[in-house]
């Protein structure tokens, strides 16, 4: 388990990190639109991201980006930090695919609630600066369902994550 188990880790944390700098982006400047049509393109894209199957995604990931363009390793592993990170970045991000609609639906559904209450309101009358009216006013009271949903979503993963290590041919827990 010590030697297996840091592999799964390193690509659930990965996927992570890439899941959450995708997904709470996409689900602001969504909510900020409040364009129809951006809210139904946005709903209808993460809705064909949900159902498409996780294994098929990396096999059309390993085909494309490990045969076509050659930027990814078809197979095999290297155990140092900096060099293991070619072999483990397609995996996290096959992985993260399947976080972020998930992440961006939950966090863009609680921002549009946020954008209601008053307080809101108020920072944009005050004239409050634009980065600290995203973080303070809308983001901060809006990661709490997202982060719960986070938090259970990591548990999910390792079952994932097995099927990712199988079909990249990573030493992990899978």
């Amino acid at each position: 388990i010590s030697t297996h188990l840091p592999v799964t880790l390193m690509i659930i944390l990965l996927s992570i990190f890439g899941a959450v700098v995708l997904a709470v982006p996409i689900a602001l400047s969504v909510a900020l639109s409040r364009r129809p049509g951006v809210t139904y393109f946005f709903r209808t894209a993460t809705s064909i991201s949900l159902a498409l199957p996780g294994f098929f995604l990396a096999l059309v990931g390993l085909l494309y980006f490990g045969t076509v363009l050659n930027w990814a390793p078809a197979a095999g592993y290297e155990g140092n930090f900096p060099a293991n990170l070619k072999y483990l970045w397609l995996p996290a991000l096959v992985n993260c695919f399947s976080l972020v609609p998930i992440l961006s639906r939950v966090l863009h559904s609680s921002l549009m609630d946020t954008l209601d209450e008053e307080y809101v309101e108020t920072g944009v009358i005050r004239g409050v600066r634009k980065l600290r009216f995203y973080w303070s006013y809308m983001l901060r009271p809006s990661l709490a369902p997202t982060v719960v949903l986070l938090s259970y979503m990591i548990g999910v993963m390792i079952g994932g994550t097995v099927v990712m290590e199988t079909i990249f041919s990573l030493p992990g827990i899978g």
